[in-house]
């Protein structure tokens, strides 16, 4: 891809979005920070178990 194809689809990309509505971004903050908790949740739970495993000895 030549940097004129990419300018002009980075162009085209760009015409055609929209800023998010206040909702939207809400949603979309909401989703994210339940994700990262879910993934920290299940690290937790997978770190905990594997210290109870091996008696709590230093890694």
């Amino acid at each position: 891809m030549e940097l004129r194809e990419f300018i002009t689809s980075c162009r085209r990309v760009l015409t055609i979005s929209k800023k998010p509505s206040g909702n939207e971004l809400q949603l979309s903050v909401k989703i994210s920070a339940l994700g990262l908790l879910l993934i920290g949740g299940v690290a937790f739970i997978i770190r905990f178990a594997s210290a109870m495993i091996q008696g709590f000895t230093a890694p």
